[in-house]
């Protein structure tokens, strides 16, 4: 079992990441600019909701908004940054999975939806949700008892 205050760590954690990404945003003010740093702002976008999300995730106190709309949130990241890497791929072939910015961030969307996807699943079936994850209730539970069964 985690103790809670690792838990409590990780969310901080997580809220700091949310608080540089939102500053990054307000100081670059993408609405003003065409071009530069205005380019890059669905990626402070994509860290601020994400950063939210994983700390309501760690400790259920800390939830933000149901996970319907945290599936739909990550649905659009993760449909925007496909569109993202389609468009680098065009321009720059096969380096733009390798170098370019949007392919890890494409994984990560996709990753967080596939999270909130199965969580949800898993509530519907009955063995715990979303809630159920904070203070390293059901969910985190289950997931000690799958590591402790592979050592």
């Amino acid at each position: 079992m985690i103790p809670p205050v690792i838990l409590d760590i990780f969310a901080a954690i997580m809220l700091v990441v949310a608080a540089v990404s939102a500053s990054r945003l307000v100081k670059a003010r993408p609405w003003q600019q065409r071009t530069g740093r205005a380019a890059l702002a669905d990626i402070d976008v994509a860290h601020l909701l994400m950063a939210i999300a994983m700390a309501g995730q760690l400790v259920s106190g800390l939830r933000t908004l149901p996970d319907g709309a945290w599936e739909a949130v990550f649905g659009v990241l993760t449909a925007w940054f496909a569109y993202r890497v389609a468009s680098d791929f065009r321009v720059s072939g096969i380096r733009a999975l390798a170098g370019g910015h949007c392919a890890p961030h494409l994984i990560h969307a996709g990753a967080m939806l596939y999270m909130f996807v199965a969580v949800t699943a898993t509530a519907q079936g009955g063995s715990g949700g979303m809630g159920g994850m904070g203070g390293g209730l059901s969910g985190m539970g289950t997931l000690a008892l799958q590591i402790g069964r592979a050592s």
